[in-house]
């Protein structure tokens, strides 16, 4: 149980590391999010978690969002995408749903809230991976 504990605070260390970054210069570095690719890696052969196709069919979710990154001509970044399919591949297709939930939850309160208080535009560009910082979280609460 603690090894999980462990792996679950080194990878919201590093979607934290990833946010500061996207709330900043609303770009993460390549090499950051290779790491993350690393980290998930060694979570899975670690043995960290269930069976093989929860992760597997998390991972798929990410490569749709991937998908639907290249033809919106990024609407919703890379970055935001290949942080999904991490997530898809670290937590598994159900907590993956609830993470995602929890995400897309709090980023259209925070918007919905921004253009209520006139701050921001309907068409305003927000960064999403503190949402799903968030929704993490809540994911492996839930």
């Amino acid at each position: 149980m603690w090894e999980i504990k462990i792996w679950n605070t080194i990878f919201f260390l590093f979607q934290a590391a990833c946010s500061v970054y996207d709330i900043r210069i609303r770009a993460v570095p390549r090499w950051l999010l290779l790491l993350g690719g690393a980290l998930t890696a060694a979570a899975r052969i670690a043995g960290i978690g269930e069976g093989t196709w929860v992760y597997i069919w998390g991972a798929f979710v990410g490569i749709g969002f991937l998908i639907v990154s290249r033809c919106t001509k990024e609407a919703l970044g890379y970055a935001d995408s290949w942080m999904i399919f991490l997530l898809g591949m670290y937590l598994g297709i159900w907590k993956l749903v609830s993470a995602l939930s929890f995400s897309f939850l709090a980023a259209g309160i925070w918007s919905l809230g921004k253009v209520v208080l006139k701050k921001k535009g309907r068409k305003e560009v927000i960064p999403f991976l503190p949402f799903l910082t968030a929704g993490y979280l809540g994911g492996i609460v839930w």
